[in-house]
């Protein structure tokens, strides 16, 4: 609740949509502020997620990073983060005069012509989320509803206050996280802490249909080497 009276503000449609990776953007809370001196090049994260690039220099083999077309199906129209997607597939020609095809439901979210831009770690969203969760984990169900409604229906206009409660009320909460934060680096982090698990089996456009059930699939492992075998505390009875 203190970081979202803090002076952060949500981002609107022309910035959510514009590309993201800006540390400028008004709810940026922590993030790296790109420069000649600190680069990772290419190796950059916009380098690899960013349908420009790959477009442009082949890197990455041309293997552009889409969204499952299951989530994206339960995006509704009248929200402007399915922008950030193209569901059905596309051809350009690149500056090289070489054809390229963007696969159906490919990212524009992180949409840049070069890998020299700043990356976002975390947003005001993100405080948003976590705070509905827990205000629903505290069965606040009032209060987890307004938080919500307060970040959703900012891009979704069509959005109304949800008036579920219980489990029901934490499964929209986990669909709104999913959405507001796609190829952020958070679906495992969230999935644990909602006990969900993975399920592609379904997916027209995922080639790998994996399917990982909630539970120790979820669990790092003790490394083996660096911990158990160094540490005489730990025995290999101890791996979780």
């Amino acid at each position: 609740d203190a970081v979202i009276k803090a002076g952060y503000t949500l981002m609107n449609e022309e910035q959510y949509t514009g590309g993201f990776l800006d540390v400028s953007l008004p709810e940026t809370i922590f993030g790296y502020d790109w420069s000649m001196s600190t680069t990772n090049g290419n190796r950059a994260f916009s380098a690899w997620v960013s349908p420009s690039i790959l477009d442009f220099n082949g890197s990455n083999m041309g293997i552009y990073v889409c969204i499952d077309d299951q989530l994206y199906n339960q995006i509704p129209d009248t929200d402007y983060r399915k922008k950030n997607f193209e569901k059905d597939e596309t051809e350009s020609t690149n500056d090289k005069g070489v054809t390229v095809t963007r696969p159906a439901y490919v990212s524009l979210k992180f949409d840049n012509p070069t890998w020299e831009t700043d990356e976002i770690w975390m947003r005001l969203s993100e405080a948003y989320l976590l705070k509905a969760e827990a205000e629903a984990r505290a069965t606040q169900y009032s209060a987890a509803q307004q938080t919500l409604f307060d970040l959703v229906s900012k891009r979704d206009s069509g959005y109304t206050k949800s008036t579920k409660t219980g489990d029901a009320l934490l499964k929209e909460i986990h669909l709104q996280s999913r959405i507001e934060l796609w190829g952020e680096g958070h679906e495992w982090f969230t999935n644990k802490r909602f006990n969900v698990g993975v399920d592609r089996t379904a997916s027209a456009n995922h080639v790998h249909k994996v399917k990982f059930a909630a539970g120790k699939e979820f669990t790092y492992q003790i490394p083996l080497s660096i911990e158990i075998n160094s540490n005489p505390n730990i025995t290999d009875s101890d791996q979780n």
